[in-house]
């Protein structure tokens, strides 16, 4: 059901992306790129579930099934940041480097943008 949802939600995208750079320019497809990031955080932070609370004091049950909850640990966080950051980067160069190949080289082949 995501892959759906995503490759709905991508064909969106690159519907809206096609239409707007030429009319506006380069920089929209940033704006673009800002806003579908803007709207993904919120989804996340809206959507994402929550641990049930700790109790002070665990009783025997909650042990024996291993129900405590863990913090979510340093090696962890740093994992995400860097996923994170690598994503930026990706989408960052994917977008630079498809704005100079149709403005410099590949001028006859991209008639899309």
């Amino acid at each position: 059901m995501v892959t759906i949802g995503l490759g709905v939600s991508g064909l969106a995208f690159l519907g809206i992306a096609q239409s707007l750079v030429p009319v506006h320019g380069g920089a929209v497809l940033f704006a673009l790129f800002a806003a579908l990031m803007a709207i993904a955080a919120i989804a996340t932070a809206v959507a994402f579930p929550r641990p049930p609370q700790q109790r002070t004091q665990p009783d025997a049950s909650s042990i024996a099934q291993g129900a405590m909850v863990q913090p979510i640990g340093a090696p962890v966080w740093l994992a995400i940041a860097g996923l994170t950051l690598m994503a930026v980067l990706q989408s960052t160069m994917f977008s630079f480097l498809e704005r100079i190949g149709a403005a410099r080289v590949l001028k006859d082949v991209c008639k899309v943008f």
